[in-house]
C-alpha cells in the first residue's frame, strides 16, 4: 500500500515489508499488512510478543535510577546477511554532578565491541525518528572484519562512503541529537531507511 500525506504508514509488515499501520494487538509493536501474514509469522513472533505496558507508567519507571529495562534495537553483525532485531538491556544512571538521568545500553550482550565505543547521532528529516548508532571505533586497529550486513543494506561496497568494520547496534534515541543524555526506546523497521542513507552518505557529503 502506498503512503499518503493524510495517513502516513507507521511501519512495515514483518513478512513482506509493505507499508502498514496495523499493529499486533498484543504487543502493539510489530506491523502486518494482513491477517494472513500475521498468522504465518506467529511462530517466529510468539517468543517476543509481550503485552504492551502503559506508556505513562513505563516512562516513569525508566527515569528511576538503577532501573533496568529492555528496548528493541537492530543488530548489524559483521558476518550477517541482514539486520536482526534484538532486546538490549538498559540501565538508568545519573552522574554525581548532574541531576538528569540517562540510559546506558549493554552492547556487549550482542556485539564484539571491545575497543573505544564509536557513537553517531542520526538526526531526523521530516517524519523520521532520532537514531543512535554504536560501533567499535578501533575496528581498523583491531583488524575487525568489514561489516557484510552494512554492505548489503547499502546496495554493495561501492555504495558506501566509509569501510565500516565490526558489529554495530542501532537504537532509537528519544532525546534531541545534540543532547548529552541518551533516552532509548524501541526501533521500528522503517528506521533502517535512515540508517542506510547514513551509511551511504558518510564520508561523501556533509552529514546533518
Amino acid at each position: 500500500s502506498a503512503r499518503t500525506m493524510s495517513s502516513p504508514a507507521e511501519g512495515f509488515c514483518r513478512v513482506c515489508r509493505e507499508d502498514s499501520n496495523k499493529r499486533c494487538q498484543r504487543c502493539k509493536y510489530v506491523f502486518y499488512c494482513s491477517t494472513e501474514h500475521q498468522k504465518s509469522d506467529w511462530k517466529a513472533h510468539k517468543p517476543f510478543c509481550k503485552p504492551s505496558p502503559d506508556p505513562g507508567e513505563e516512562r516513569a519507571r525508566r527515569s528511576q535510577i538503577g532501573a533496568k529495562f529492555t528496548v528493541k534495537a537492530f543488530l548489524l553483525k559483521a558476518d550477517a546477511d541482514a539486520p536482526r532485531m534484538v532486546d538490549v538491556t538498559c540501565t538508568v544512571r545519573k552522574d554525581e554532578d548532574d541531576p538528569v538521568p540517562w540510559h546506558n545500553a549493554d552492547l556487549k550482550e550482542h556485539t564484539n565491541i571491545t575497543g573505544h565505543l564509536g557513537m553517531a547521532y542520526l538526526p531526523p528529516r521530516g517524519e523520521e525518528r532520532r537514531l543512535t548508532l554504536h560501533w567499535d571505533d578501533e575496528g581498523m586497529l583491531l583488524s575487525l572484519p568489514f561489516n557484510k550486513c552494512v554492505m548489503r543494506l547499502a546496495g554493495g561496497p561501492e555504495r558506501l562512503g566509509h569501510p565500516w568494520q565490526g558489529d554495530m547496534i542501532l537504537v532509537h534515541n528519544v532525546e534531541p541529537h545534540m543532547s548529552a543524555y541518551n533516552e532509548y526506546d524501541d526501533v521500528m523497521w522503517k528506521d533502517l531507511d535512515r540508517a542506510v542513507r547514513y551509511f551511504q552518505d558518510y564520508g561523501r557529503v556533509r552529514l546533518r
